[in-house]
């Protein structure tokens, strides 16, 4: 196996033992947004402007949406997840951590079983 980094620190190819090729993307410094294997793209990422995932494209299943609820100091309290299906799991945050639940159905669940 062999790892190779960008000029900003961040994980940019690994080679493995069987000679398949493990590509990052990166865009404006976040670590990673993108993976492709062998020139195959596997999931896509789109961040806000403090760093948190909005959008996760994974081939071949689709786009999962990300919302925030937020403290005044910034700490997610809240996040929706919403899956190409349109079904909808909300992960309820505080000190002690997070839970989970179901809060809307919508096509044949992709991944919220």
């Amino acid at each position: 196996m062999s790892y190779h980094y960008n000029s900003d620190g961040c994980l940019d190819e690994v080679d493995d033992a069987d000679h398949h090729v493990t590509k990052y993307g990166h865009e404006a410094g976040l670590c990673p947004t993108s993976m492709a294997i062998d020139g195959h793209m596997v999931w896509i990422a789109r961040f806000d402007k403090v760093d948190r995932v909005t959008e996760l494209d994974l081939a071949d299943v689709g786009t999962y949406k990300f919302s925030y609820s937020v403290d005044p100091s910034g700490a997610a309290t809240l996040v929706d997840i919403k899956d190409p299906g349109n079904n909808v799991l909300r992960l309820t945050c505080d000190r002690l951590g997070c839970r989970s639940e179901r809060v809307a159905s919508g096509n044949a669940p992709l991944a919220f079983r």
